[in-house]
């Protein structure tokens, strides 16, 4: 699914009811980065993005931004 077309309280909803992971949301990021034909990205941290995602278990229900700014 496109998560990151969603607005961020749709993302959060997704999260919270367990439909995505923010490790699902780091891989559908970074595959669209890398489709990316502008070169716009200089580096792209890749690796500590998906070990940041990974370590994010327990959903913040009252934090939208919970999943996405975790860093």
């Amino acid at each position: 699914m496109n998560y990151l077309s969603k607005n961020i309280y749709e993302i959060h909803e997704a999260l919270v009811n367990k439909e995505v992971t923010p490790l699902d949301l780091v891989k559908e990021a970074l595959d669209k980065i890398k489709k990316d034909t502008n070169n716009a990205f200089e580096y792209i941290y890749e690796k500590e993005a998906v070990e940041i995602a990974k370590q994010l278990k327990e959903v913040e229900v009252d934090n939208p931004l919970w999943g996405l700014l975790n860093y």
